[in-house]
């Protein structure tokens, strides 16, 4: 299921449509995506969420119903019909399939398949004067199917179509560039490109707050 930000742009005035994932995690229309997908951030005067589902049908987004910045996940309320809800899996491990299903650059109904990387543990430090400014440590996966702008919050899944998470971002670390080199402020050449997920667990933890 796709979704798209309408947005109000402050600089042109014009409003622009960002499209981005989301999977169904009931029949009823419980939707989880990325937090950076439905918040408008800076610069954004007006902004309207809205779902697109197989059929390209636009559905109404009625409510936020769980909502994390620091594991960048979000819950929300898609009316409009019966869907067909996706399992999560929080037993995977290094090495394990993994697929994504999204539209990464504007290139629609894109399909990637590769392996489960690694798990690993991130901290992300709350502001001074914010409810807790301790450390909150997080879970991520990287994977090496492919995404892009435009794939966050799409499911990564598993063998058997399970949920182990859902893209989040995509980071290109670079070799340093030669100092001999005629030029040496050219860019260097990519070494390795991180394909980074949220997982299914801090997903579940959100769910389990909410409760």
């Amino acid at each position: 299921m796709g979704k798209e930000r309408i947005t109000l742009c402050d600089k042109c005035g014009k409003r622009h449509v960002n499209l981005s994932g989301g999977y169904a995690l009931t029949s009823s229309g419980a939707v989880a995506t990325c937090f950076h997908v439905v918040n408008p951030g800076p610069g954004i005067r007006e902004a309207c969420l809205v779902a697109v589902d197989d059929q390209e049908a636009v559905l109404p987004v009625t409510e936020v119903l769980a909502a994390n910045r620091d594991c960048d996940a979000c819950i929300i309320r898609v009316r409009g019909g019966h869907y067909r809800h996706l399992p999560l899996n929080t037993h995977v491990y290094p090495g394990d399939t993994a697929y994504c299903y999204s539209d990464p650059a504007q290139h629609r109904d894109y399909f990637s398949a590769g392996i489960v990387n690694r798990f690993y543990q991130c901290s992300v430090t709350r502001p001074a004067g914010s409810r807790s400014s301790s450390g909150v440590t997080l879970t991520r996966i990287n994977v090496s199917a492919d995404w892009a702008p435009g794939s966050s919050g799409s499911a990564v899944l598993d063998d058997c179509g399970n949920g182990i998470g859902h893209v989040v971002s995509i980071s290109t670390m670079r070799d340093e560039p030669d100092p001999k080199a005629q030029d040496s402020h050219v860019e260097g050449r990519a070494a390795i490109v991180f394909h980074e997920a949220v997982s299914a667990r801090d997903l579940l933890l959100l769910i389990r707050q909410r409760k």
